[in-house]
């Protein structure tokens, strides 16, 4: 019997074995396809520096990396390119966790204050915030018992305690004495709140939040009878049922070396 040589059957496409390099590569597309768009709506939730830095960033990647690979596979080609967008990638996820990780903790680590500070001015708020905010660029020189917490809520509460040497302290009084929008509430503080106890008095320029913030979280159980108290207010626009601005308030204590500041 002829075998029809015309009609050759035909051949059986055999799928060519993936290297485990490979292997690994596509994993790093898979878990940036997956893991980048979960960070993405985490930081939609979390701080505003998310909106303005990371979003764009993260989807550009997102949508770069898939099509790098894709001409990749198929020319051969574009190696260092994808290389670049990969690290890209791996380096917005991290600030992606380290963002929000930064904004809750290292309350106690001066080093990381000026860092913490731009999350929280630049971040949760804006440009235009952190300029006029009352919290310090930098921490005086002197300074101890150094306590920076951040409230990342509706509100966006931060405060920060320390205690300094009285030539800071004189440095901030005059700084605020000759700032217009400063005002000084020091005599609103002459009268405190009684308690029976022997226990420091709140007085009554001083919000109940920020005396117990002071005492329990920071653990400045100290007399603030005579602290000199003040409010910062930068309007921003005038409307018919108030006036909306930045506020932020500061407190300066000689007798025992504090300063503190909140929002």
């Amino acid at each position: 019997m002829k075998q029809n040589l015309s009609n050759p059957p035909p051949a059986r496409h055999v799928q060519p074995e993936i290297s485990p390099r490979r292997r690994r590569l596509r994993s790093i597309n898979t878990g940036c396809a997956v893991t980048l768009p979960f960070l993405l709506i985490l930081q939609l939730f979390t701080l505003w520096l998310s909106v303005k830095l990371a979003i764009p960033v993260l989807v550009i990647v997102l949508l770069i990396i898939p099509a790098l690979f894709h001409l990749h596979e198929k020319t051969g080609k574009l190696r260092l390119p994808l290389a670049v967008f990969r690290v890209l990638g791996i380096a917005m996820t991290a600030a992606a966790i380290a963002i929000p990780m930064l904004c809750i903790s290292g309350t106690r680590i001066p080093q990381l204050y000026r860092i913490r500070r731009f999350i929280y001015e630049d971040g949760l708020h804006d440009a235009f915030h952190s300029k006029n905010s009352i919290l310090p660029e930098t921490l005086p020189a002197v300074h101890r018992d150094y306590n920076f917490s951040i409230l990342p809520t509706v509100q966006d509460k931060s405060f920060l305690f320390l205690h300094t040497d009285t030539e800071t302290l004189a440095q901030y009084e005059a700084q605020f004495a000759a700032d217009p929008d400063v005002t000084c509430l020091t005599e609103d503080t002459a009268s405190a709140q009684t308690d029976e106890t022997e226990q420091p008095e709140r007085p009554q320029a001083l919000p109940a939040e920020v005396w117990q913030k002071l005492r329990d979280t920071a653990g400045f159980g100290e007399d603030l009878s005579h602290a000199k108290i003040y409010h910062k207010f930068v309007l921003l626009e005038q409307r018919a049922n108030g006036k909306l601005g930045i506020s932020g308030n500061a407190l300066i204590n000689y007798e025992t070396g504090l300063l503190a500041f909140w929002n």
